[in-house]
């Protein structure tokens, strides 16, 4: 890969495909070897994870629009503009377009960029210098979904959220010390577990928070990982087959 070793600045797509690339290799190295990967490096790692996915599907995004000549926002901005945009559809049903630096939900990203491939795919083949592989795997679309109900604007994996945007059971997912009701609290003789007990003044407990035995996310874990090393195998196609390495 030729862009790995130029200025960013020069890249096609402005170095967002490098960016999504430093974001992967990191989330896949603390996945590898954080000891802490299940409890407190969960979440920075998921993230990293998450924000590979964003920047990878901005990349892709852009060297189509630059390889096809497709201007952005109907035609009145430039496909080489430095604002690019991506087309989107609101709850509503309404159409419009963002700038591509405000764009941070995942679905609304993996829409455009599946809408583009879909009625360009056979054109990018054209121009591609070698036989390039499936581009959409149908199976990314239930990953996707997945990604929403939990972080499609990029927020899940870096804060705990006060508001009541989000259902409270997604919250408490992420956690791997929970509080849990005294009369909850069974402990197995014959299982090890973990557990911090809050005494009072008299030698009474009054708080228990225990420890998850299972990872916390685990199949969104999961997704994340497969769906960031997918698009990154896109990534490398896109930058060999259509951009000449760079």
């Amino acid at each position: 890969m030729k862009y790995i070793f130029t200025d960013p600045e020069t890249h096609m797509d402005f170095g967002f495909g490098l960016l999504a690339s430093n974001f992967h290799s990191t989330a896949n190295y603390l996945w590898d070897s954080n000891p802490n990967r299940k409890t407190t490096g969960l979440l920075p790692n998921l993230y990293l994870y998450r924000h590979s996915i964003e920047l990878y599907l901005k990349s892709l995004i852009i060297i189509i629009h630059k390889k096809m000549k497709l201007n952005y926002k109907n035609g009145t901005i430039p496909f080489d503009s430095r604002e690019p945009y991506i087309g989107y559809t609101d709850s509503n049903g309404i159409k419009g377009w963002k700038k591509i630096t405000n764009s941070h939900f995942i679905s609304s990203l993996y829409d455009y960029f599946k809408a583009l491939v879909l009625k360009y795919e056979d054109d990018l083949r054209e121009k591609s210098s070698q036989e390039m592989s499936i581009i959409i795997n149908p199976e990314n679309q239930k990953i996707v979904d997945h990604i929403k109900k939990y972080d499609d604007r990029s927020t899940f994996f870096r804060y705990f959220d006060l508001s009541t945007t989000i259902s409270d059971d997604k919250e408490v997912e992420k956690k791997y010390n929970k509080r849990i009701p005294l009369e909850e609290f069974h402990p197995d003789e014959n299982k090890p577990s973990s557990a911090f007990l809050v005494i009072n003044e008299i030698n009474e407990i009054v708080e228990i928070h225990q420890t998850a035995k299972d990872m916390p996310l685990k199949e969104l874990g999961r997704d994340l990982r497969n769906l960031a090393d997918y698009l990154s195998g896109i990534h490398v196609m896109f930058r060999t087959c259509l951009c000449n390495g760079f």
